[in-house]
């Protein structure tokens, strides 16, 4: 048969570029029926493929023999029976599908057992007794241009510390208005 044929006989044209398996296996049993009768050119250009494919198809051929699916389809393909290949196709997307709706559900049910990530906001108090990193002590008292006691930061006490928190405070407030 050429492709065709086989589109007229089957309703399925070999020669697009679909990569379901109905297809690939379709053009893998052309090939290997006409290997013997024509060059590798002329099936590559029957089936509108480059020859690169063509060996491709070849080379694979006896990998595809033990799936149940080619084994059907290589016996409606030889038998001609259409009613039979229609039905195989149509079970293979409800496979197909099938297989996608459990990927998607184990997907669903990873995601499910992660730990939700939950922030929690600290309190003032909280905010007054952890010392602000130094770096974040003087981009915020350079922004105000505030000097604050004439100390080293090493050498702050609570109440320096109370006074920072006042000052930011202050500020925050004069930015939001």
């Amino acid at each position: 048969m050429t492709p065709f044929e086989i589109k007229e006989f089957y309703g399925i044209d070999i020669t697009t570029n679909k990569r379901s398996k109905l297809f690939v296996y379709l053009r893998a049993i052309y090939t290997k029926e006409n290997i013997e009768t024509m060059s590798i050119v002329e099936i590559s250009k029957n089936i509108k493929k480059n020859r690169s494919i063509v060996f491709y198809i070849l080379r694979t051929y006896n990998s595809y023999k033990d799936d149940i699916y080619f084994k059907l389809i290589s016996e409606c393909y030889q038998n001609k029976d259409k009613s039979l290949l229609q039905k195989s196709n149509e079970f293979l997307e409800a496979k197909i599908k099938e297989i996608n709706d459990y990927n998607a559900l184990r997907i669903k049910i990873k995601n499910l057992s992660k730990p939700n990530i939950v922030t929690i906001r600290k309190n003032k108090t909280d905010k007054i007794n952890k010392k602000p990193h130094i770096l974040e002590v003087a981009k915020n008292l350079r922004k105000k241009r505030v000097y604050l006691n004439d100390k080293v930061y090493t050498e702050w006490n609570q109440e320096d510390f109370n006074y920072y928190e006042q000052i930011i405070q202050t500020q925050n407030n004069s930015c939001s208005r």
